[in-house]
This record gives C-alpha cells, structure tokens and sequence, in this order.
C-alpha cells in the first residue's frame, strides 16, 4: 500500500505569557514580603503544568492506588458543624485533647499556632485562623532507594497516613460546633495553606537546608498535614533544634542530588532569608522519575533513632558555644589531664538547658547525659551476603561477586555508590560497587591488592567462594549530575570501578560522553569490556598521561570531569581540565579518605584524662563507640559534619571536605580525622 503523503503543517506556536523561572514565581531576590502561588501539583493549565501532567502520566499503578484511597478519605476534610457550639474555657485542655487524638491515629508530632497570611497561598481568602500542625512517618525501608516505585508509594501512603490523622482532628471539632477542614494532601484536598511554615510555628521543628521539616523525632523521614480551625487552642512556641548550626556545614544533601538544586547558602525569599531549592532543576528531575525524595533520605537527621541524638548533641554544642565564647589560647588550653584532680579547680558545666521541645533520650523518661546514651535501635544497615565468584586479574585486580544466600534482590543503588566491607579483622573498608543497578541480584566489586597498603585489600584476597561477608547498604558521595552538556570520565587503575555504571547511565540519558581508563603497561583493563559497551568508540585507554596535553581543549562551562584514582592520577586530571577553563566545581573526584598511612595515636577525653589508643585502620568514633561513647556518624567520610568534636589539644591530620579553616582549629570529624602526632585531647 502506497504510504499517504501530507503537506507539512505551517504552524505557529506563541505563549500566551511567557513561561517565568520558578525562582521568579517563588520571589527569590524580593526584599518585601507577599504571598506567594501555588505551581506545581496545581493542575495542568498553570505555570509547570505540562511537567505536572508529564508527572501524573508516567505515575506508578500502586501509588495511584494509594492516592485513590487518599481522594476517598479527603471527602471527609470538609464537612457539616454540630449546631450546637460547646464552649471552650480551657484552650490549653482542648489542644492537648486533639495532639492525643491526632496520636492515636498515628501521628507522632503535633503543634498548635496562628495562621499567619504569608503562609495561605495567594488568591486565599476565606482560610480559618487557627492550625493544628500533624506530622507522622514515612516508612524507612522503601525510602532508601529513592527514586524508585517502592519509595514513592511509601510517600503517597505517608500522606494517607498523616492525612487521616487531620481528618479525625477536624471532624472531631466540627463535632463540638467549631469549623474546621483537613488541609491535607493530593487530590481533593482544600491545599490553601503551606505546611513547613506552619509546623516550624507550632514547634515541630526546623527547615532543613533541603528545605523540608527537621523534626527531633524522625528527622525529614516524615509527612505533613494541617487542620485549620476557629476553635480556640493554646498555641506551641517554635524550637530550635540547631538545624541551621548544622545545616550550614553539612555537605550530604547538596552532594547527593543529583540535578544539584539545592542552595548551598541562605537566600533573600519575599523579605526573609531562608533555604531554598531551584526549582528548576528540581521539577524536572522529580517529574521525570515520577518521584525523588533523595535529598530527605539522605539527611543525617532521616536515620532511624538518630534525629533524638542529633538534637542533644547540638544542645551541648550551643550551650558549650554561649558558655565559652572565646577561644583559649594555646597555652591556655594545654591543661595537666592526669591526675584528674589537676581539672577540680574548672567550673562544671553543669546541667544542659533544653532549647524546646525535645524527646528525652532515655524512653523510661529519664534524663541521661550524652556519655551515658545507649546505643540506639538502628535499621539493620548490615546485609550477610555470600562470594558466589572471584577473579584475579594481571596487575593485581580482584574482582568479587557477592549475593544473598536466596539469591534475591538487593538493596537498589544509582551510578557512584560504594559499600563497607567488615573484614576478618572487624575493620571496614569501601569499595565503589562496579557492575550497573540494574542488575538487581548481585553486586560486583573490584579491589586493588595492596601489599603495602594498611592491610585491608590483603584481607579481602583471603575470602574464598561461599565465604560470608557482612556488607553495608550503598551510600553514594559520588552521585552523578544530569544536567551537564558533556561529560569526560577519567579513570586512574582501580579508580575505574564506579565509571561503569556511570557510563550505563549516560548512554542511557543519551548524553555525550567519552571514557579515558589508565591502566599500567601489563596490566589487565579490568571492566574494559562493560565500559565498550556503552562508550563504544570512546573508550580510550591510556599507559601514560599524555593524553592530558589535548583531551580538555574543548571543554565548555557546562561540561564536566568524573575522576577517580589515585590522589596523584585525580590532582593531575583536575589541574589539566581546570587549565582550560573548566570551573572547578565541575571536576568531581571519589577519593575514601587520605593517601596519607594510618599511624597509632591515643585519643585523650578532656574531661576525665582517659587514654584510648587508635590503631591503623580505626576511627575516632569506632574506638569511643567500642568504649560505649556513643557519637553520631552518618556519611563516614567527612562530608556531613555529624560527628564533628572539640579539639582541647594535639594538632589534627583533618581528612574531611565539611570543616572550614577556622572550625578546623577548634574541631575535627571523628570519622575520619586524626591525631597529626602521638594524641589528641578532644572535649568530651
């Protein structure tokens, strides 16, 4: 059959209103306060409409039915008032009566405030004065491999969740004769007021640099809703947790989004200074994968049982900070710690004044002070997996398969993440996972031999087939960037591991990429075929660095540089992409640490002159840990700041990239840090 032939269309395509940035819309740069619209999940014949309409497309068939049962449940937001209207002479009795209400349907936070007007979206009028503020949890498990279908369910059954708590609370008080109506979530919800704002009012917590709610029970691992009200209640006043302390130096969210949206400072937001996101990038990233939510779960704060700890250690930190303002003097500081009676003559601290609203560490109730804190109930971060296949490769490469003894599905990861690998000894070492995500039933690592190194790679050549090892879920500080025109993978030896899935992932997004891969003369290219086939003709492998002489000529300031290697390899593929004009925030390196060698030293606690010795291939944290001090460690490489300790005494070998100058004189990050010489006297 002939095949039908058509003029070409003329067609001329105009908007209405030219299209504003959502930094626009949001009144990023306005000094003067206003209220601001609603534009996303607003329907699709707004502002960022065709990317909402894209987002309910492609929407995951669980997850609708999870927003089908919310639609039904938000037919009760709204609803009739009793006629007959029951005083209220205690507000504080009623307000109390609705946080147990609200708990009892599974909310695990709940505040009373004022509606201010800057937090009702533009447009409305007619919105009660009053807010109860409901926040309950997402769950945890499906939530670590985000984005993923699994955890945007769990974010959909979130808002059911906490949705159905408001539901209860306003019907309860349409029931004594009061208006109220459930601002709550998704489709048939009223949506005329903006959560976060609210619940900071009425002491949930704080606005987190990824601009979602901190709270001191589940960190942002939770969901919002809101009854707004005429009944008179007693108000909350807000708390201060420290998140803004903590926010300004922690690196985990900015460096794990991947369409880098979240702003590393600050901005002026209609008349008030705040954490904001680009929205920009951020939508776009959201509506492509039908959900996110990365930047939440990899909070510090998100890790289960955490966030209590969290908030004291930072209560201590201010409360140290306003106590003793000014920094010793070295001669000053440099005290006698043994006998400890030379330390009697110091004020004691004495006792920590809470900063609001705060869960008690100990669940009987009880005080306890940070040295005495148990350990808490922790998800299971450890996974027994087996060695079902091991390679040595020419030049001294290992590479290592490892499955659950079922055979099942493991824990979903994205292009640059690693594990930790407790060895025989009871040390952990990281190594970047080399095979692609999805291939969901195994993990594959490849480790580098070492007879010279700290041992960890000579215990590794010890595991055999059908051996056990206990292997943590994936972590990434190496997340790739989607919204770079190019893209230049540079890879020094064993540095070439996390550039398979990095290069699956581009040429699945189509991208333009090449692979330059470094290999000693001799060696065996490990992975070299996996690499082929998705670079194709642009894989090039390299038995010296010549090739840096011409390879960054073309670069443009939307281009970027993945390098890993070692220190040398990584310091050389920066200075040579830099010298071109690459800008340097572009040139993102994966580097487990120093290449400096570990060395013996003592950890000194200031407060009592108790000695405990640090071996190679320890930590700070872990050896205080193993003495039954308990300090908060998130990402493990010095990138968060979490575990960041005052320094009395000894100079510091600093190994972390969250510190600035100034902190580094006073401070060190006991995950990774350590002592430059024999010891270090830190302030605990």
């Amino acid at each position: 059959m002939r095949a039908a032939r058509y003029p070409a269309p003329d067609i001329h395509l105009q908007y209405d209103e030219a299209p504003l940035s959502g930094l626009t819309l949001a009144g990023v740069g306005e000094t003067e306060p206003r209220r601001v619209a609603k534009f996303f999940h607003a329907g699709h014949g707004h502002i960022y409409g065709a990317l909402n309409r894209a987002f309910h497309l492609i929407a995951d068939e669980q997850a609708i039915k999870v927003v089908e049962r919310v639609r039904r449940d938000n037919r009760r937001a709204v609803g009739p008032v009793a006629i007959h209207q029951r005083p209220v002479p205690d507000p504080g009795a009623l307000a109390g009566q609705l946080k147990s209400l609200a708990r009892e349907h599974g909310a695990t936070a709940v505040g009373c405030t004022a509606v201010t007007a800057e937090s009702v979206y533009a447009g409305i009028e007619d919105y009660l004065p009053h807010a109860v503020v409901v926040a309950a949890p997402m769950a945890r498990e499906p939530m670590l491999s985000t984005p993923s279908q699994a955890s945007g369910v769990a974010i959909v059954e979130g808002y059911f969740d906490v949705g159905r708590a408001a539901i209860e609370v306003a019907e309860y008080i349409r029931s004594l004769g009061w208006r109220a109506e459930a601002d709550t979530n998704l489709v048939g919800a009223p949506s005329k007021v903006m959560h976060v704002p609210l619940a900071v009012a009425a002491g949930l917590g704080q606005m987190g640099k990824h601009t979602s709610l901190i709270t001191p029970e589940h960190g942002a691992n939770v969901r919002l809703a809101v009854v707004l009200t005429d009944v008179p209640v007693a108000f909350d006043d807000p708390v201060d947790i420290g998140i803004d302390d903590f926010c300004a130096t922690c690196q985990v969210c900015t460096s794990n989004c991947p369409p880098n949206a979240i702003f590393d400072t600050k901005l002026m937001v209609r008349g008030v200074e705040k954490w904001h996101l680009d929205f920009d990038r951020c939508t776009p990233y959201f509506a492509e994968n039908d959900t996110c939510g990365i930047c939440i779960s990899v909070c510090p704060w998100s890790e289960s049982d955490k966030a209590p700890l969290l908030t004291q250690l930072q209560q201590q930190r201010r409360t140290v900070a306003s106590r003793y303002p000014n920094l010793l003097a070295p001669q000053e500081h440099q005290l006698p710690l043994t006998p400890p009676q030379s330390l009697e003559h110091l004020e004691p601290l004495g006792q920590v004044e809470p900063l609001g609203q705060v869960e008690p560490l100990d669940r009987t109730g009880q005080s306890v002070s940070l040295l005495d804190a148990p350990l808490p109930d922790v998800e299971n971060r450890w996974l027994q997996l087996g060695m079902t296949r091991r390679t040595l490769h020419p030049g001294g490469v290992l590479e290592i398969e490892l499955r659950t003894g079922t055979g099942g599905a493991l824990p979903a990861w994205a292009p640059g993440a690693h594990v930790e690998v407790q060895l025989p000894s009871g040390r952990v070492r990281a190594y970047s996972l080399a095979g692609v995500p999805d291939e969901p039933d195994k993990w594959l690592l490849g480790v580098k031999i070492d007879p010279s190194g700290t041992g960890g790679s000579l215990e590794v050549a010890t595991l055999r087939v059908g051996d056990e090892v206990a292997v943590s879920r994936p972590g990434n500080n190496y997340l790739l960037r989607e919204d770079h025109d190019r893209y230049i993978l540079c890879a020094g030896g064993i540095g070439v591991t996390p550039m398979v899935a990095i290069a699956q992932r581009l040429h699945q997004l189509g991208a333009p990429f090449e692979v330059h891969y470094s290999v000693k003369a001799g060696n065996h290219p490990v992975f070299a075929d996996k690499l082929h086939k998705f670079a194709g003709a642009n894989l090039f492998i390299h038995s010296d660095r010549d090739w840096l002489a011409g390879v960054f000529d073309t670069v443009s300031e939307r281009s970027a540089v993945y390098t890993c290697g070692p220190l040398g390899y990584m310091t050389a593929v920066r200075s040579a992409a830099e010298a071109r004009g690459l800008p340097e925030a572009n040139v993102y390196t994966e580097d487990f640490g120093s290449d400096r060698q570990d060395s013996a030293f003592d950890v000194v606690l200031g407060s009592s002159g108790e000695r405990l010795r640090v071996d190679p291939g320890q930590t700070i944290a872990g050896v205080l840990a193993e003495r039954g001090v308990y300090i908060p460690v998130s990402c493990g490489y010095g990138i968060c700041g979490t575990c960041t300790l005052g320094v009395l005494d000894g100079d510091v070998d600093h190994r972390d990239d969250v510190l600035t100058d100034e902190q580094r004189t006073t401070g060190l990050t006991a995950c990774c840090s350590r002592a430059a010489a024999s010891e270090v006297v830190i302030d605990l």
